[in-house]
């Protein structure tokens, strides 16, 4: 996993206006954190689960297209080329299938942000559509 979400500059890119989804959005940093380490709990899992000697073997690089835009997506490898992601199969380059289950509480995440909104007095200054909503 590369760097961490980081709320206060999400906060600081609502208040200029950036949205909330699609792309370069706020929340696409935090999609792509959350897949990472579902990945790596993946292969956690699997390697524990190997009765023949097996390790990790590194990470590859795709660019995934999502709803929250488009990311790098470092997907952990194993030495014996036995791992098998369930969350993002290999040569899957759409966010599609369980991966939606992120996008879907990423959407529940949303509407706590905007519930809060007015308490940080950010609603003033970011063009609200409800159709997004």
């Amino acid at each position: 996993m590369t760097e961490k979400f980081d709320f206060e500059q999400a906060l600081a890119d609502l208040k200029a206006g950036k949205p909330i989804t699609g792309k370069d959005s706020v929340l696409g940093p935090l999609v792509k954190q959350l897949t990472e380490a579902a990945l790596k709990a993946e292969i956690d899992s699997h390697l524990a689960q190997e009765v023949a000697p097996n390790r990790k073997n590194g990470k590859s690089r795709k660019t995934m297209k999502s709803t929250s835009g488009e990311f790098e997506l470092e997907t952990p490898r194993d030495r014996a080329g036995t791992f098998e992601p369930k969350l993002v199969k290999k040569h899957q380059t759409q966010n599609q299938g369980r991966a939606n289950i992120i996008h879907y509480n990423l959407l529940i995440l949303r509407e706590i942000v905007f519930e809060f909104l007015p308490c940080l007095e950010l609603r003033t200054t970011i063009s609200v559509q409800k159709s997004l909503l």
